[in-house]
């Protein structure tokens, strides 16, 4: 899926690669639903989806930076990571109820309606899309 063509508004951070890049991007990602009037359970499932594909790019591309980039759209919000890195499949591993990571994109696909991972020209792109009337999805 490419970028929304119906989207109102815009709204874009570059984050650097550093461990506190998740928790500014959600701040972020709070303040803009603020002010689009998008808040409750979108903003809830909006910060987890955020935290978790910050979180790959910090932590899996090798990019110095990541850039979030929100869309609200009549219908949904589109949340979109770009990193300049190289995205690589995830490794099947062992379900270990104990890890404390791992289950990232599961997440994300459990609480967006969708989401793709695509390389770019310049490196990896994430995106999901959250319904405008989303529930919390755990």
């Amino acid at each position: 899926m490419s970028h929304p063509r119906d989207a109102t508004a815009y709204a874009c951070c570059t984050l650097p690669a550093e461990t506190q890049a998740a928790a500014r991007a959600r701040a972020f990602t709070r303040a803009r639903l603020a002010q689009w009037e998008m808040s409750g359970a979108v903003e809830e499932t909006a910060g987890l989806v955020v935290s978790e594909l910050v979180t790959n790019a910090v932590r899996h591309s090798g990019s110095p930076q990541a850039t979030l980039r929100l869309a609200r759209c009549p219908s949904h919000l589109w949340i979109e990571v770009r990193d300049t890195g190289v995205w690589r499949a995830p490794a099947d591993p062992e379900y270990d109820d104990a890890a404390e990571g791992g289950r990232g994109l599961w997440l994300v696909e459990v609480l967006a309606e969708r989401y793709g991972v695509h390389r770019a020209p310049d490196g990896t792109c994430v995106w999901a899309l959250i319904g405008r009337t989303s529930q919390p999805g755990l």
